[in-house]
């Protein structure tokens, strides 16, 4: 039997997924607006447990997915703002990051210039099922996981998230 990612994070991808394509068929700045948010929460917990890593590292993962759609379609609105925010959040909770990776910085995942892709990474990496489901049905391995939480790797995510969402 084939694992199934959450009614919710499917949900989610369909939503972002048609945002980062450029056909969105929910309001993007709502649920933009609701994503960075959840992501504030997720970035301000000091010493996140176990689901708080894969929040993090799921909402990091997401941000990034859609920070360009922010910065070109929404410039004008507070999502830029708030995605700024969430960065300078983000780097403050990983502040003084360190790879964690077993094989270093070069097993940093590198799949990342695909939004649509990123997207559903993102939000399997929200939940312990999600995960499951990218280990069976993307073939990913335990430390490939990992690395999407290594705390080096989504530092730099903050990074490319405030560049971004900021259009220049």
């Amino acid at each position: 039997m084939t694992p199934e990612i959450p009614a919710d994070q499917r949900d989610l991808i369909g939503d972002l997924s048609g945002i980062v394509s450029d056909y969105p068929y929910v309001d993007p700045e709502l649920a933009l607006t609701v994503l960075v948010d959840a992501a504030k929460g997720a970035f301000a917990r000091p010493a996140p447990g176990d689901q708080g890593v894969k929040e993090r590292t799921g909402h990091a993962i997401l941000l990034y997915a859609t920070c360009w759609y922010v910065g070109y379609r929404l410039a004008e609105t507070g999502v830029p703002t708030a995605y700024a925010e969430a960065a300078n959040a983000l780097n403050t909770a990983l502040a003084s990051a360190l790879c964690t990776c077993a094989d270093g910085p070069g097993s940093h995942p590198d799949d990342i210039d695909d939004p649509e892709h990123l997207v559903e990474i993102g939000a399997a990496l929200l939940s312990e099922e999600g995960r499951v489901y990218l280990a069976e049905v993307h073939e990913l391995e335990p430390a490939e996981i990992a690395a999407y939480d290594c705390p080096a790797f989504l530092d730099h995510l903050a990074g490319e998230i405030r560049v971004g969402a900021s259009p220049s």
